[in-house]
């Protein structure tokens, strides 16, 4: 059982008792539901069964002991959640203390209503028509028959097969599932029915099992037994400001997260999802471009006919449909594009490589150079960027853009205060592409913030523009208008980001990482405690890495093992380690993952794709960013996104 929906945003109170907190607050009980046993089954294809419950708060009278305090699901599973030292039991509990503890549906995982919730979501009943994203509206076992009735779901004294079925007894109530339906028994699917947190079976008069109404969420009800839904599989994950999106096997898109500007894509207007929702219309995608970092906030898909479609913020045009609405939360065509082999969002700009090798972007505009076309200003269509014809990839900072050429070459435009655009020249801006200095062999582009990076075709790593205490060339300059060759890196594999680029770790062929730049958090990775590092250092400890994706402080890499080690900030769960430790000097494996297969960063949390299609994330949660399943505020511990996976 669980409790009441409205726990979201509530703070949870230390119990002043002695002792272990009363069966009865959990709700746990089929008080009342009689005779008939209950049969254990396996997992009724529940995918957290595994999952321990972490749900109410005991302790002793006084101040709690230094640093833990435990959480009690009577029965079965013990968690443990930081507090801070000393904390009196009178205190109140936040959500971000209490992280982990609700499922996707808004309830304690392997209660009753928690099983029920998802059997109706794997369904495609969806929780928004009953109050909220989450199910918990409906409140617990005890009220989802008036709750439901009272959002327009039909409650009545004869069961049907997809059905709930409900039974008030008690403080806290029991809910169950119907899967099977004669004329006289009924057999229910339900978990928690014997207060151990487990799946079991039951077949029955309703009157013997303790039921007395049934909840018909008519659309999904069948005279036999409704088959498990198809498995919803992610093959690409990409961040956004505020959540993320996943590609599906299905060449569908969903979101998840923050709503503002209309970033889930569904058309709604609710604030957020903590579950992912099917982006409104969109099919026959072949990836995604995610666009966040404060200046602008927007998502863009490639089809694989060559078009383009985005939605989100619309303040500089980015969605590039010639319109002047705000934003759209729904997808709508880029006009002119029909050829593009690649898109990309980057920050108030978007843009398409086409197959001719032609840059057209659309947005932009004011002092960050605009979209490469000589105009001072930005625009709602796309427009050709001046002068290049054989772009292979585009990389992005704050207020400037840059193309890597099939020559090997490189072309910025936009702003140049720190001298991003790498031609040494003085100029503030410029509004059309110019050559980055020296540049003829680049394989590799990468950008952030104020600086970038590109791999040769050597190994080696050359970086210009800004980056707080230094560029990485053992010279300690703070910015370099002209390409920097990074001192002692031959074998460059690519380049990730932190602190807007004042941290820079580069991937190495040989699976390891070096590092350089501030060392705020010990993103340095090397266990020094330095303020900044002129020269590239070597990460501690890290071997058979494949890929690297970074946060605001954290960096984390992906092993060949399909585990994940991460360091830096961990203030908001951005390490997964299991620990609220305000940041770590060297690599943390990050708890739980054994068989991920892609990483991806956002601003202060993190998300794995599975071999599975899954996809684990872990870090900030808040309402408007938050990191997918559940709704504290953030996760130590990598968590299930809802629904996704096999």
């Amino acid at each position: 059982m669980a409790l009441l929906g409205g726990f979201r945003g509530r703070a949870l109170r230390l119990a002043a008792t002695t002792g272990l907190m009363s069966s009865a607050l959990f709700g746990l009980g089929a008080a009342g539901a009689s005779a008939a046993s209950a049969t254990t089954t396996s997992t009724g294809g529940y995918p957290f069964a595994a999952t321990p419950c972490i749900w109410s708060p005991y302790a002793t009278s006084g101040p709690l002991p230094q640093g833990r305090l435990d959480y009690w699901c009577p029965g079965y599973d013990w968690g443990t959640v930081e507090v801070p030292a000393g904390t009196s039991t009178s205190a109140t509990l936040t959500t971000a203390e209490v992280a982990g503890q609700l499922s996707p549906y808004n309830y304690g995982y392997r209660n009753c209503t928690d099983y029920v919730a998802w059997k109706l979501a794997s369904l495609g009943v969806k929780p928004a028509q009953y109050g909220g994203r989450e199910y918990s509206p409906l409140g617990d076992g005890k009220t989802w028959g008036t709750n439901a009735a009272a959002h327009g779901v039909a409650n009545n004294a004869t069961p049907a097969v997809g059905s709930v079925a409900v039974d008030p007894s008690g403080e806290f109530g029991h809910v169950a599932f119907v899967t099977a339906w004669n004329g006289t028994d009924i057999t229910v699917s339900q978990y928690n029915y014997n207060e151990d947190g487990n799946y079991t079976t039951q077949t029955g008069t309703p009157a013997s099992l303790g039921f007395t109404s049934f909840d018909h969420f008519e659309k999904y009800e069948t005279t036999t037994p409704p088959s498990q839904p198809a498995p919803v599989i992610a093959t690409a994950v990409a961040a956004h400001d505020g959540g993320y999106c996943a590609v599906l096997k299905s060449q569908d898109v969903e979101c998840w997260g923050t709503n503002q500007y209309g970033l889930l894509g569904d058309g709604g207007s609710e604030p957020a999802s903590y579950i992912p929702v099917y982006v409104k219309g969109l099919g026959g995608v072949n990836s995604l471009a995610g666009n966040g970092g404060g200046v602008s906030e927007n998502v863009c898909a490639l089809l694989v006919t060559g078009r383009v479609e985005c939605w989100g913020d619309n303040g500089a045009g980015e969605l590039g449909n010639g319109g002047n609405e705000d934003y759209s939360n729904t997808p709508v065509l880029v006009r002119t594009v029909a050829d593009a082999k690649s898109a990309f969002a980057l920050n108030s700009i978007s843009c398409a490589i086409l197959v001719t090798g032609r840059v057209y972007c659309w947005g932009g505009g004011g002092g960050s150079g605009g979209v490469g076309n000589g105009a001072n200003e930005s625009s709602h269509v796309p427009v050709a960027v001046r002068g290049i014809t054989d772009a292979t990839s585009l990389s992005g900072g704050l207020y400037s853009t840059c193309a890597l050429l099939t020559t090997g070459g490189v072309d910025c435009w936009g702003e140049n205060q720190y001298g991003q655009l790498g031609n040494g020249g003085n100029e503030a801006y410029s509004y059309v592409p110019v050559a980055v200095s020296g540049m003829t062999d680049a394989k590799r582009l990468f950008g952030a913030g104020y600086p970038y990076c590109a791999v040769l075709a050597t190994g080696g790593l050359d970086c210009w523009g800004n980056g707080v205490g230094t560029t990485g060339d053992g010279t300690g300059g703070v910015e370099s208008d002209v390409p920097v060759a990074i001192s002692g890196i031959t074998d460059a594999k690519s380049i990730a980001f932190a602190d807007n680029g004042s941290t820079k770790c580069a991937l190495l062929t040989t699976g390891g990482v070096d590092c350089w730049g501030s060392n705020s958090d010990g993103l340095l990775g090397n266990g020094a405690n330095a303020a900044v590092s002129a020269a590239a250092v070597r990460v501690g400890g890290l071997t058979n890495v494949v890929s690297i994706a970074s946060g605001n402080g954290t960096f984390c890499v992906l092993h060949t093992t399909g585990g994940v080690s991460c360091w830096g900030d961990g203030a908001l769960g951005e390490l997964g380690n299991g620990s609220t430790t305000t940041s770590s000097l060297v690599p943390v494996a990050t708890k739980g993952l054994s068989d991920a297969v892609g990483i991806t960063g956002g601003d202060d949390g993190f998300c794995t794709l599975l071999r599975t299609g899954g996809v684990d994330c872990w870090g900030l949660n808040f309402t408007q960013r938050p990191r997918g399943p559940g709704n504290a505020q953030y996760s130590i511990v990598p968590v299930p996104v809802a629904g996704l996976g096999s």
